[in-house]
């Protein structure tokens, strides 16, 4: 018994109209074009400043694009991996303002992403006559230079980047090798999660590229116990692990 659907004429696959299917064959083109021209306009601008190097295109979601660039190392530093966040189109540049706003409080804990640098608004240049000193200084701290994302138009954000990959695929790799995961392993990756919960309560509210710190409830609650920050989108591939996990061999709680 064929699908009468499929027959009908001026009706696309699943009975969609055929007009409403080329709003959304022309929405998804539109959309297509916006990610290449963001990612072309982001690696031509990295291309141009120093000691950065444009490496790959990560992926992209509803809003925005993820690509993934490198900061040489100096002097002593190494290198490193970062993770630039942009907009598709000033339509939707608000989402990631929201999120700059978000990690901003965030900054600091040690199971969040490290935020390195944002900004909502491009800043105003550097004056000429502390610009070489203040790069030099950057340089060596390992710190991107104030004027980083100046020439980028609308918010742009930079996190830095986990190497170890994401527990989807930590997860995928055990389902291919028919392996579980023992209990010992288990308990500090739900602890991870519990620190991450705990800095959405209580956001440390540090500076961008701050060393990060333990997240831990407050000894002496406030008056006001804080909102916290609502995570809308966690699934497996948030979670990413360190190179260096931080780690205590005890666990206390507070009443």
């Amino acid at each position: 018994m064929s699908n009468q659907l499929w027959e009908n004429p001026g009706h696309g696959p699943w009975g969609i109209d055929d007009g409403v299917m080329n709003l959304m064959l022309l929405a998804e083109q539109r959309q297509q074009r916006e990610i290449q021209e963001r990612v072309r306009e982001t690696r031509e601008y990295f291309e141009t400043v120093p000691d950065f190097k444009f490496e790959d295109f990560v992926g992209n979601g509803a809003y925005g694009i993820t690509v993934r660039v490198r900061q040489r190392g100096f002097g002593l530093r190494r290198s490193r991996r970062l993770i630039v966040k942009r907009p598709l189109n000033d339509r939707v540049a608000g989402e990631l303002s929201n999120e700059i706003l978000a990690m901003s409080r965030l900054s600091g804990s040690a199971h969040i992403a490290n935020i390195i640098a944002h900004n909502d608004n491009n800043p105003l240049p550097p004056s000429r006559r502390f610009k070489r000193l203040r790069r030099i200084i950057n340089r060596f701290r390992r710190q991107p230079p104030s004027n980083l994302l100046a020439g980028l138009a609308g918010p742009t954000l930079v996190l830095e980047y986990l190497e170890n990959g994401s527990l989807s695929q930590l997860r995928q790799r055990l389902e291919y090798e028919r392996r579980v995961i023992p209990n010992r392993v288990l308990w500090p990756i739900f602890l991870c999660l519990v620190r991450a919960c705990v800095a959405m309560k209580y956001p440390p509210y540090t500076l961008p590229d701050s060393k990060p710190k333990l997240e831990e409830v407050p000894l002496t609650l406030p008056d006001r116990v804080p909102d916290g920050i609502l995570h809308g989108d966690m699934h497996a591939g948030m979670y990413s692990s360190a190179p260096q996990e931080i780690s205590r061999s005890t666990v206390q709680f507070h009443q």
